[in-house]
């Protein structure tokens, strides 16, 4: 069976991305409720300042630090090759887009060579009028991983972290005027029980 990690991280680069609503939906149906923001206003920054506070969602699977509350969207896969859940938060503020997801594949994933999903999931930042800048396996506690970093729309940088756990993958993306924004979200990123 083959998986469609592609379309869980064109989605959310299509948000970061800024692109048309329509484009989103068509990417990934979990984000047609999602409105995009041109970017420029994405990055503006100094207008507010953000309390950031630990974020965990309800099944207790991880915590981040996030710049407000997050939006949440859900999605159910309606076919064999998407994910079977796919939670999205979001949190946009004047210091940037802050966006963590997970999806849960079919129980076949945990048994795929894990370096071979996150190349899979990488290409999907490529296209679309987003382009790879670098890339680097990284590992959270034992758990293998990717970080991306990636030019959206107007030449702005974002950056991504992905991590494989069994069938559970997980995407976590910024975009950012300030690097300290794009490490305090990222850096924060911790597993609380296998998911």
């Amino acid at each position: 069976m083959m998986m469609n990690f592609r379309s869980f991280s064109l989605a959310a680069v299509c948000v970061l991305a800024g692109f048309a609503p329509s484009v989103t939906a068509a990417a990934s149906p979990a984000l047609q409720s999602s409105t995009a923001v041109p970017i420029s206003r994405v990055v503006a920054q100094g207008r507010t300042q953000s309390t950031w506070n630990k974020f965990s969602p309800k099944d207790g699977s991880f915590s981040i630090l996030m710049p407000g509350k997050p939006e949440e969207e859900h999605k159910s896969g309606t076919s064999p090759d998407e994910p079977l859940e796919d939670h999205t938060f979001k949190v946009q503020t004047d210091e940037g887009l802050f966006i963590v997801s997970y999806a849960e594949f079919a129980e076949e994933l945990s048994q795929a060579n894990p370096q071979n999903v996150l190349d899979e999931v990488t290409k999907g930042f490529d296209g679309g009028g987003t382009k790879v800048v670098s890339q680097r396996n990284i590992t959270l506690n034992g758990t293998p991983g990717r970080e991306v970093e990636y030019t959206v729309t107007e030449g702005i940088n974002a950056r991504a972290r992905i991590f494989l756990v069994k069938q559970r993958l997980y995407l976590l993306q910024v975009v950012s005027g300030k690097n300290e924004h794009r490490v305090r979200f990222l850096d924060s990123f911790q597993l609380m029980k296998k998911g």
